[in-house]
């Protein structure tokens, strides 16, 4: 089962109602951003604790189960290109944990090559994934894999950077949820 996390677009008076939106980051245009919601880590000094945390995100008005990739897809075509410029910065994925298991990963892939496909320039070729990297740095790496060359074939001008977002060095700062 995939977590995605409710938003609002930047600058639009409404309730945290999209999957996909966009959000202030960096300079103008801005970014389009994909928020999934659950983590395989409980980090205290987290940003994302009320949709990434279990205890939290379960309980959490703006977390959907039920979304399925056509509808992400519907709401990115949905967003107009921005005014005064060509496109937004980028796209990016983050969380919660984007990667947290293969079934996450698939679900990811399943938008991002039908994104890519319809109209990559909104989001200049560019996507960045935020990650723990647990669940690929155990060497789950097959779908994720299969999901980059999927893209590539889609797209061959969409370029996608992995960002760890893991900036410790005392294993003790993080508390694996098992």
């Amino acid at each position: 089962m995939v977590f995605l996390t409710l938003q609002k677009t930047h600058g639009v008076k409404e309730p945290h109602c999209r999957t996909i939106a966009i959000q202030k980051c960096g300079g103008a245009p801005y970014e389009l951003a994909l928020r999934f919601a659950q983590c395989c880590l409980h980090c205290g000094a987290c940003f994302a604790s009320g949709y990434s945390w279990p205890e939290k995100f379960k309980h959490n008005k703006r977390v959907r189960n039920n979304i399925t990739p056509e509808q992400v897809v519907d709401e990115f075509t949905n967003i107009p290109h921005p005014t005064g410029h060509k496109s937004y910065n980028w796209l990016r994925i983050l969380g919660g944990e984007p990667l947290l298991n293969d079934e996450y990963i698939q679900f990811l892939f399943d938008v991002l090559v039908q994104i890519s496909s319809r109209d990559s320039q909104k989001f200049n070729n560019g996507i960045v994934i935020q990650t723990n990297g647990i669940h690929i740095g155990r060497g789950n790496t097959t779908v994720l894999g299969r999901g980059l060359e999927k893209l590539y074939v889609a797209n061959p001008n969409v370029i996608v950077a992995i960002e760890t977002s893991i900036k410790g060095s005392n294993p003790q700062e993080f508390m694996l949820i098992a």
